[in-house]
């Protein structure tokens, strides 16, 4: 029984992964799919009511983290909110404590509040950088960021506005 149920975590991993490849090499170049997304939100749904949140000990930390990058893509912030209040009652060992910033701020935004990790950003055309999207609290961000386990904002977008060039190629 044990077997079959490391057996059945394992497609599971393997179905994240095959989702998560399909979302990112949508997204390559900055392209964006709203369908794909859409379609992408319904299988890693079907895969929470099987499983509940796939943590670390289910699938993996690549897959579970995966999940949290494809949730992020979803329109359905019902169910952000959803996943995200079970991820918040798991432990270090299950979850990446990132994760939750950056979903979070995701679902902050979308509703119209202020962001309190500053994970989500916006591409200032004029100066030709990354700016964060309105933060709550921005005097001890870093404090909260490092306490999750992130980056500091200003590496963070340092980090993002390296990334574009390679990408873009400016």
């Amino acid at each position: 029984m044990n077997q079959e149920i490391i057996l059945s975590y394992k497609d599971i991993a393997d179905e994240i992964e095959s989702i998560h490849k399909s979302d990112q090499e949508t997204r390559a170049g900055g392209k964006f799919d709203l369908e794909i997304d859409s379609q992408n939100s319904e299988k890693i749904k079907s895969i929470y009511e099987q499983i509940g949140f796939p943590t670390i000990s289910k699938v993996g930390k690549s897959a579970s983290h995966h999940f949290v990058t494809i949730l992020l893509h979803s329109q359905d912030i019902e169910f952000k909110k959803k996943v995200l209040d079970d991820m918040r009652n798991l432990s270090n060992e299950e979850i990446d404590k990132k994760d939750i910033a950056y979903l979070e701020d995701k679902i902050r935004i979308a509703e119209g509040e202020q962001q309190l990790y500053g994970t989500q950003l916006t591409f200032n055309e004029e100066k030709q950088t990354y700016e964060v999207i309105d933060l709550e609290n921005p005097e001890s961000v870093n404090q909260r960021r490092l306490e999750i386990g992130l980056d500091t904002l200003e590496d963070y977008i340092e980090f993002a506005n390296g990334r574009r060039k390679e990408v873009f190629g400016k």
